[in-house]
């Protein structure tokens, strides 16, 4: 009888954009480890599931499937403000605090990240907690990341996401 051969390696870059998708509710990824591949599907496709295929291979095969985060704790509001708190310029710093006041401000906060030319630095900083979030993610679950990731995000948002549906 043959073994499964394990696979506990995904891409870097390919579970950052993953976990970057994460905040979609009802939208699952598992990475099988006797392929490597990843795998999602959604609550649509649960209930469509007539056959109980996905139950059977998720629930029934325990070990061949590593759950990754239904939901980050990336909170966007919270990191601009953090964001923000790093900045050393003082009129520019405090420019940007108030606009993180109210209602809309998230909105408003991004809309003046841009006109001051600053979107590539606050993407940065965010792209760099799901780097975080990924390493973490790889070391509880045992699991080898392949390739470096860029320190540029603009490289980083032309990655691909690639998983397959069930």
């Amino acid at each position: 009888m043959m073994e499964n051969k394990i696979n506990r390696s995904i891409e870097l870059n390919q579970l950052i954009c993953i976990l970057k998708q994460c905040k979609s509710e009802g939208l699952y990824h598992y990475l099988d480890i006797r392929c490597g591949k990843l795998y999602r599907f959604s609550n649509h496709d649960a209930e469509m599931d007539e056959s109980g295929f996905l139950n059977e291979i998720l629930y029934n095969e325990e070990n061949r499937f590593i759950f990754l985060p239904v939901t980050c704790p990336m909170d966007e509001y919270t990191d601009l403000c953090c964001f923000i708190e790093e900045i050393d310029n003082q009129p520019l710093h405090d420019r940007l605090k108030r606009c993180t006041q109210g209602k809309g401000a998230v909105k408003r906060t991004k809309r003046e990240l841009r006109r001051l030319h600053l979107t590539p630095q606050w993407e940065w900083y965010r792209d760099r907690f799901y780097y975080r979030l990924a390493i973490e993610w790889a070391m509880e679950n045992g699991v080898e990341l392949i390739g470096p990731v860029s320190d540029n995000p603009e490289e980083e948002n032309d990655t691909e996401c690639i998983s397959q549906n069930f």
